[in-house]
């Protein structure tokens, strides 16, 4: 839908106040549109997290009755969400109360593992920033006498070297795509830098996208019937469009394209909410290509899934986003675009993130004015591996004035003068009404604003008058349009009686004095039609200007009159620029003219409403005129099709060309993602984020953002070029040709000291050669950062043996100089510095800061360094185990021990007395490549009562490889469930800084693990209590563990399980109210624990509880409580055929059931095969909880299902065939 272009202003001086006003009208009417069903209950406010009556609160496991805490804390449940294995609670805090305080308390709670607000997501703004549609250049695409910045020839070649671009007639200015110095209208200067783009056109010559390739756009709505739009929805082919059935038993009814989570229905797109930015982010990410009309998206044949969970006034609630994350995840998307950010830390969101195996692309943040390494904002300043955050730049290379800077920033991307899609829909701006006694005509243009040259304002308005029907009808004239006041010459009096004049019309003339109410009804009655317009009226009390006092163009009484006149069997004409405004709720605008307004045509900043034509089978058929653009005219809808036809619409675009917004990078690099799970759909979602971080193109621009690389798709889809396939594997086996595909590239990780070699075995006939790129190099073209090559004459067969000099990724270059044929390539990585001691002599050791050298026999190598101030050493090994072998005396302090980048420790160097060759830090690790670092902290131990900050290094020991590792789990750990009344000390001597310690008798600590073994660490003091800990609740497990001690011991090893059978296990801690009679007291603790892992076993299991919404329950099923119960609630029935079904990925499944004496019998199905040969027997003399009554045998890696039925099948000593559903635990194998 094109629109004529004129650049018209007309000067309409208005109240700010007035338009913030209609604004939040507009965004409460929207929302009360919205609650229709499902879980949304009260609408979003405009600030984020503040004044917030919404929380979100985790549980222990083994927590408490949920209702006795919402008692307790006056707590209403809204919803209950489950993320990471376990579900959330979003309640609602009283009126009254402090919701902060509140918070407060549920955190000191021992149920609870953490408490938050239900914080508010927020949009850069509720409408983004529209410029005019452009007026399109000459055939060249340049103004005249301009010339291009790149020569005319390099153009020509460049163009020739890639895929046809596509038919689509914006796609010239879609810069970010294909960046050929082209000119760019509104840009300053006008001509973009060549190639400053995401290289689409070259990546299209790989893919296009594809249907699996999934983005959920979680933001606003999107208008799924854009005619751009349409084919690049995802659909969910397992449900039934328009059945109110939830046919794929995912919890959503009818959700065919998707889901309105702010709304709680199916309605993706919602006229009062308008829906601009998600149709926005959907545009860029994946509109239809090559189809002959507007743009094209990234990744025109990959599919968006739209998750709405942002409303009208631009803010929607956490909760809605962490639902979406959930549905997303199990409707199969593979990136989510997230264009919004959170300035709180919500946990809970990332416990989500961190739980799902999408990749997550996100803004850096919206806040440009502050460096997110200070500022940061979530959840782009998230450490999970799943996410990318995107920054802006513009068509010079240039960061976006309002981009935003620091280190969790990975990549820039376009983000000014962008073509997308808007929502199609042509706003009313015209009615005709007939209410049975009464007629009215509607103008929400004012036929002074009608600008055409020819007679389309007497045309338009002779046609208004004839509506009505009427032959020589009595008038009464009314101008009510504030001229006297505004002061700028609108005085449209004049236009009307000429109007009238021009048709023949006979009239009586009224004026409505500024501030005055305009006639009564005993004035009106007498005539057969009135003629009302308010012109630019906007009802000011101009006195009062100063103070933004304002009332309406129509006042009360006015709209009082006016609908007692329309009842009474009156004609109206009712015409002006915004002769509504203020009154878009009243009566008489919803009851009597039966229209609803949607929005003001400057909620998008920048959109001219240019032109407007009249609506078929209506009056203003055929109508068709220019208009003045800069008017301030609300779109107007009816609301009862019977009564109000809308006769008269502005013809917009279905596309925007914006100026720029902080929103568009993330849904470049989105379509990005798109494109790569599209060639690679298996691939791992930190993988593709780092083939995307590697691939950047470098722009090289002078301003200090971290995010010196843009986005590039072809060299991130490519194997042509740098950065290529991850090596994972041992050997790989492909085709190459010198003449078309010369070139396949590899990257792989080193650390410095690794020894890789390298073995290149050709097809005969061929001339391959190898070459190895250092980790600085950005492309083929880096000749220079050839680390190693190898290229014998004629051969095929090519050998390289390297060093790595650095850490960091290393390129395999595998290159065709003559001949086509098949490779295949192997790879050997001797690692570093395995098993061994290095000295603090040794060059393995890097240090930082002013080390200085300790000579003494005593030392390890008969030499030490010590460190007074700030620095570090950092040693790079390849093992199952790192020693820190240091001193101990009384001028040491304290140092932070890193492994891999992560603080695991803050160890004390102190003693009174001279200890060398000490073990300072022993870990274990799983068997591989790992990085200690050890910095000064500038801070004493307590215990020296003096300022003692030295830190020292003696050596470093490697420890081979070993069966099995340990980890260790402080005892804050979140799985760590405490009862009772336990207290947190703090000391450098507990490991992490910290103990939970409890004397009350009966308080205990269940304590859950994955291992082969579990050691307990803890304190042991003159004060020492006793407690009887026990292994998987067992009776026969349980030992007596004395916490006395005659001086103080830290981290000592109070308790070893000694050997388990691999799997899950909990360890129980409790308080036994005794002690010796040497103690002064009663106290026991918990420290850490250290849990034995095999080496080979990499894997997490997830819970799904019979209440997860994944969990499809068919049939009859009752739920029931029992704190015996996993999250202390199952499910069960006893009618034959009932099932309860999983879908899922991972390579095991247990399922947890109670048995009992009322129990029957189940079968097991697999992903659709019956698996159990005889039907399980759930029957036992005494209920039993948590039985596993199913173990899968290994499945492969992938999507399963599993189904548990009711075989209605019963012993002959059951008393019923009940059967219960309590959790599935799914094992998965980590990437």
């Amino acid at each position: 839908m094109k629109r004529k272009r004129m650049k018209q202003a007309l000067l309409v001086t208005f109240s700010t106040a007035m338009l913030f006003s209609l604004i939040m009208k507009q965004a409460a009417h929207a929302e009360s549109y919205e609650q229709t069903s499902g879980h949304f209950l009260s609408p979003a406010t405009d600030t984020a997290g503040e004044g917030a009556s919404r929380i979100i609160v985790k549980y222990k496991d083994g927590a408490a009755d949920r209702h006795q805490l919402y008692a307790k804390y006056a707590l209403t449940a809204m919803e209950q969400l489950k993320v990471s294995n376990s579900s959330l609670d979003v309640l609602e805090v009283s009126p009254g109360s402090d919701v902060a305080k509140v918070i407060d308390s549920l955190e000191k709670d021992p149920n609870v593992l953490y408490a938050e607000p239900d914080f508010q997501i927020q949009r850069t703004s509720s409408a983004g920033d529209i410029q005019s549609t452009p007026v399109k250049q000459s055939q060249g695409g340049l103004p005249a006498g301009s010339n291009s910045v790149v020569p005319t020839a390099s153009v020509e070649e460049f163009v020739s070297s890639i895929p046809s671009l596509p038919n689509d007639p914006n796609f010239y200015e879609q810069w970010g795509l294909n960046n050929i110095g082209q000119y760019l209208p509104n840009l300053q200067p006008s001509m973009a830098q060549w190639d400053i783009d995401i290289n689409a056109p070259e990546a299209w010559g790989i893919t296009q996208g594809a249907s699996d390739a999934i983005v959920a756009v979680i933001d606003t709505g999107v208008e799924i019937n854009h005619p751009d739009l349409q084919d690049s929805i995802w659909t969910n082919e397992g449900e039934v469009a328009g059945n109110g059935k939830d046919d794929d038993g995912n919890g959503f009814v009818d959700d065919v394209h998707g889901w309105n989570f702010f709304g709680g229905n199916n309605s993706l797109y919602n006229v009062f909410d308008e829906d601009l930015l998600g149709t926005q982010m959907a545009g860029v990410i994946a509109a239809t290509a090559n189809n002959g009309i507007g743009i094209s998206g990234v990744a025109p044949n990959a599919k968006i899934m739209p998750l709405k969970v942002i409303g009208a006034n631009g803010a929607g609630y956490l909760s809605d986003v962490i639902w979406a994350i959930e549905y997303a995840e199990r409707m199969g998307a593979k990136v989510v675009n997230i264009s919004w950010s959170l300035t709180e830390y919500s946990q809970a969101l990332k416990d989500a993130i961190d739980g799902s195996s999408m990749l997550f692309v996100t803004i850096g943040g919206m806040d440009y004015l502050n460096s997110k390494d200070v500022v940061p904002e979530y959840p782009a300043a998230y450490d999970s591996d799943n996410i990318l955050s995107v920054s802006g730049v513009n068509p010079h290379g240039e960061s976006f004035f309002g981009s935003v800077r620091g280190k969790s920033v990975d990549l820039s991307a376009p983000n000014e003068f962008i073509w997308t899609t808007i929502p199609s829909r042509n706003p009313g701006l015209g009615a005709q009404i007939a209410g049975g006694k009464y007629k009215v005509l509607y103008n929400g243009i004012g036929f002074e604003n009608i600008t055409s040259s020819d007679d389309s304002q007497q045309d338009a308005f002779d046609r208004a008058m004839q509506y009505f029907g009427k032959q020589n009808p009595s008038i009464l004239l009314v101008q009510d349009d504030e001229w006297q006041a505004i002061d700028n010459g609108a005085n449209y009096l004049p236009l009307y009686q000429s109007l009238l004049d021009a048709s023949g019309y006979q009239y009586d003339t009224l004026t409505v004095n500024y501030g005055d109410d305009g006639p009564s009804l005993e004035k009106l009655k007498p005539y057969d039609l009135v003629v009302w317009f308010t012109g630019a009226g906007v009802g000011f009390e101009w006195q009062n200007f100063d103070v933004d006092i304002y009332t309406t163009p129509l006042k009360e009484s006015d709209q009082a009159s006016l609908s007692a006149y329309l009842q009474g069997g009156g004609n109206l004409l009712l015409s002006g620029s915004s002769p509504l405004l203020g009154n878009e709720y009243s009566s008489f605008v919803n009851d009597v003219l039966h229209l609803d307004v949607i929005r003001m045509n400057n909620w998008r900043a920048g959109e001219d409403w240019e032109h407007a034509e009249g609506a078929p089978g209506t009056i203003n058929e055929g109508l068709s005129f220019d208009m003045y653009s800069f008017g301030s005219y609300e779109d107007v809808i009816s609301n009862d099709p019977s009564i109000t036809t809308v006769n008269l619409n502005a013809e917009l675009d279905d596309y925007s060309y914006s100026s720029g917004g902080f929103e568009f990078p993330a849904a470049f690099a989105s379509g990005v993602a798109a494109l790569i799970y599209s060639e690679y759909p298996s691939e791992d979602a930190s993988i593709i984020r780092e083939r995307m971080i590697l691939s950047g193109k470098p722009l090289y621009r002078e301003d200090d953002f971290t995010a010196d690389t843009m986005v590039d798709a072809y060299k991130a889809l490519t194997d042509n070029d740098l950065p290529g396939q991850p090596y994972t594997e041992t050997t790989y086996t492909d085709t190459i040709a010198a003449e078309t595909d010369a070139h396949d590239v590899y990257y792989i990780h080193l650390n410095k000291g690794d020894k890789l070699d390298l073995n290149l075995a050709g097809d005969s006939g061929t001339d391959f050669d190898l070459n190895l790129f250092d980790s600085t190099a950005q492309s083929l073209y880096d000749t220079n950062k050839v680390a190693a090559s190898s290229a014998i004459r004629g051969s095929s067969t090519e050998m390289i043996s390297y060093v790595a000099t650095e850490t960091g990724n290393y390129f395999i270059d595998i290159n065709a100089f003559s001949g086509a044929g098949g490779y295949t390539i192997s790879a050997q990585r001797t690692l570093i510095h395995e098993t061994g001691t290095y000295e603090d002599s040794d060059a393995a050791l890097i240090f930082t800061g002013p080390w200085s050298n300790k000579s003494d026999a005593k030392h390890s190598g008969g030499t030490a360094k010590q460190l007074d101030a700030a620095g570090n050493v950092d040693f790079s090994f390849t093992g199952g185990q790192i020693e820190w072998i240091g001193y101990k005396n009384d001028e040491q302090g304290i140092a932070d021990v890193y492994i891999d980048g992560v603080k695991v420790k803050s160890a004390s160097l102190f003693s009174e007395s001279l200890q060398t060759q000490q073990i300072l830090f022993s870990e274990s690790l799983p068997y591989g490549g790992h990085t200690i670092s050890v910095k000064w902290t500038g801070k004493s131990d307590p215990a020296a009562k003096k300022s003692t900050n030295s830190i020292n290094i003696d050596a470093f020991r490697v420890v081979t490889e070993t069966d099995v590792y340990t980890v260790k789990t402080e005892e804050l750990d979140p799985s760590f469930a405490y009862y009772g009344t336990w207290n947190a000390l703090d000391n450098v001597n507990y490991s992490g800084g910290r103990i939970k310690t409890t004397s009350s008798k009966g308080s205990f600590v269940d304590i859950p693990f994955t291992g082969s073994k579990v050691v307990l660490l803890a304190s042991t003091m003159p004060s020492g209590g006793k407690a009887k800990i026990v292994i998987d609740n067992k009776p026969e497990t349980a030992k007596i563990v004395d916490f006395y001690s005659l001086s103080s011991r830290y981290q000592a090893a109070v308790f070893d399980s000694g050997e388990l059978e691999y799997g899950s296990h909990s360890l129980r801690v409790i308080n036994m109210g005794e002690h010796q009679t040497s103690s002064t007291g009663f106290a026991i603790d918990v420290d850490a624990i250290m849990v034995t892992k095999s080496s080979s076993v990499n894997e997490i299991t997830k819970r799904f509880e019979e209440s997860n919404p994944y969990v499809n329950l068919h049939g009859a099923w009752t739920f029931t409580m029992n704190s015996q119960y996993s999250d202390r609630s199952a499910a069960y029935t006893n009618l034959a055929g009932n099932y309860a079904e999983l879908y899922f990925d991972g390579t095991k499944v247990k399922v947890l059931a109670t048995a009992g004496p009322n129990r029957g019998k189940i079968d097991v199905y697999m992903d659709g095969n019956l698996v159990t040969g005889e039907p399980i027997d759930l029957y036992r003399e005494t209920y039993q909880f948590q039985v596993p009554i199913f173990e899968s045998a290994d499945l492969s890696v992938g999507s399963h299902t599993i189904k548990v039925v009711n075989a209605g099948e019963k012993n002959e000593q059951s008393s019923g065939n009940y059967v219960s559903i309590d959790a599935f635990l799914v094992t998965s194998v980590l990437k």
